[in-house]
């Protein structure tokens, strides 16, 4: 995603302040993409796992801290994971990728989470239960 381990990374949703993503690690997964997973500092505490598919990355888990949600920091964080999405493959971030047993699961925190990107005008629904930016 741009960078080494332990990088620190910044992003922007051109609004608010920047978020530092600091990568911690990387590995692959049962798919055969590398997913790789990040710290998010600047006082918003919490991680994130994104997937690097060739079709699209995906934001496969996210946590930030309580104090830090409602401030934009998921936003500029998937705004980021998009821009490097589009760069590495062409194609925009994805929501979700069916499992192995082509269920498609979004957490209910996870689909409020698209539809305010859907809201802003960054993504779009796709089919039921999946969204991918615009």
């Amino acid at each position: 995603m741009g960078g080494r381990i332990g990088q620190r990374l910044k992003g922007s949703s051109g609004g608010g302040a920047s978020v530092d993503f600091v990568e911690s690690h990387s590995f692959t997964n049962d798919r055969g993409n590398e997913v790789t997973q990040y710290k998010l500092n600047s006082g918003a505490g919490g991680y994130a796992r994104v997937e690097k598919s060739p079709d699209g990355f995906v934001v496969t888990n996210v946590i930030i801290d309580e104090s830090a949600r409602g401030k934009g920091v998921a936003t500029r964080f998937y705004t980021y994971v998009n821009k490097q999405s589009v760069k590495a493959t062409g194609k925009t971030l994805q929501s979700i990728k069916k499992d192995k047993n082509g269920k498609i699961e979004l957490s209910a925190d996870g689909k409020a989470l698209w539809e305010s990107f859907v809201k802003k005008g960054l993504a779009k629904k796709i089919s039921k239960g999946r969204y991918r930016f615009i």
